[in-house]
């Protein structure tokens, strides 16, 4: 009890340091834009502030299409609860609408209290209730969100499964959290400074399109 209490508190403070960077950095963002250029050639700032702009239009692009996805898994599972007749469907479907953020690991957590809340009833609710998570994230998986983040980022599948391992080991439940926007920081990176500047290749990025 004492290792998980350590560790809920240990998220709750990195979360909140988190908040708070979040804050500093959207207040004043050309300030610490500024800051890191400084450090970079002059010959390449141009590039490099054209890269950061790239970076932010993307993310905000992906962040769109993760909160359309994020509002049709949780009207979706708050439907689907109602008509199951379990306790608590808005706030059960508010939930798993936020869980939705995180890829993989947060279809999983979300799914638990539902389950739980649907066997107070007995057993079959509770088995209908997995079949309706397990459902909403399919469709949720294999068709919502490669059609959204087609139009947003490329970012293969597979590749947000590793960047969530990794990062997870790496930083923990944090890791897991920010893996996603990450891994398309990581992902623009990569196409800008290696792909195009060092191979030559040229490519439109969704966060270009009109």
């Amino acid at each position: 009890m004492t290792a998980v209490f350590g560790s809920i508190v240990r998220t709750a403070g990195y979360l909140a340091v988190l908040l708070f960077a979040s804050i500093y950095l959207a207040a004043q963002p050309d300030r610490y834009l500024q800051g890191l250029l400084r450090l970079a050639p002059q010959k390449r700032r141009q590039r490099i502030a054209e890269i950061f702009g790239l970076t932010g239009r993307t993310l905000q692009r992906w962040l769109v299409g993760q909160s359309i996805t994020m509002a049709i898994v949780g009207t979706l599972t708050g439907l689907g609860l109602w008509g199951l007749g379990v306790p608590a469907p808005l706030a059960l479907g508010l939930l798993a609408g936020l869980f939705a953020f995180i890829p993989y690991v947060g279809p999983i957590l979300s799914s638990v209290p539902g389950i739980l809340m649907a066997a107070t009833h007995g057993p079959l609710p509770a088995f209908y209730a997995a079949l309706l998570y397990a459902g909403v994230h399919f469709v949720e998986g294999n068709l919502i969100t490669p059609i959204i983040q087609a139009e947003v980022v490329e970012l293969p599948p597979i590749l947000t499964l590793f960047a969530t391992l990794v990062f997870g080991l790496l930083l923990g439940p944090i890791g897991v959290l920010l893996a996603a926007p990450l891994t398309v920081v990581i992902l623009v990176i990569v196409n800008t400074f290696y792909l195009e500047d060092s191979l030559g290749e040229k490519r439109s990025w969704p966060a270009t399109r009109d």
